[in-house]
C-alpha cells in the first residue's frame, strides 16, 4: 500500500490530490493494482485547479526538481 498526492497539470491547469494505492506483488512482479481517491478531494482540487487559472496567485506551486548526483570534487 502507498499513499501519495498526485499532480496533474495542463498549462496553467495545476491539480494536486490525494490518491491511497493498493497492489499485490507476486514473484516480485506487481501483479493487481488499484488506485482509491475521495470524490470530494477531487472536486475541492479541481476547483482550486479553476480559481488558479483565473487567479494565478492562487495556483498551487509545483515541486522543485531534485537532483539525485552524488558527485564530489577529487
Amino acid at each position: 500500500m502507498n499513499e501519495r498526492t498526485d499532480l496533474v497539470a495542463f498549462g496553467p491547469f495545476v491539480m494536486t490530490f490525494w490518491v491511497c494505492g493498493v497492489f499485490e506483488v507476486r514473484d516480485g512482479r506487481i501483479t493487481l493494482w488499484r488506485d482509491y481517491f475521495d470524490f470530494l478531494t477531487m472536486a475541492t482540487a479541481t476547483g482550486r485547479a479553476v480559481l488558479g487559472v483565473v487567479v494565478p496567485s492562487r495556483r498551487p506551486a509545483l515541486p522543485a526538481a531534485q537532483s539525485t548526483s552524488t558527485t564530489t570534487g577529487a
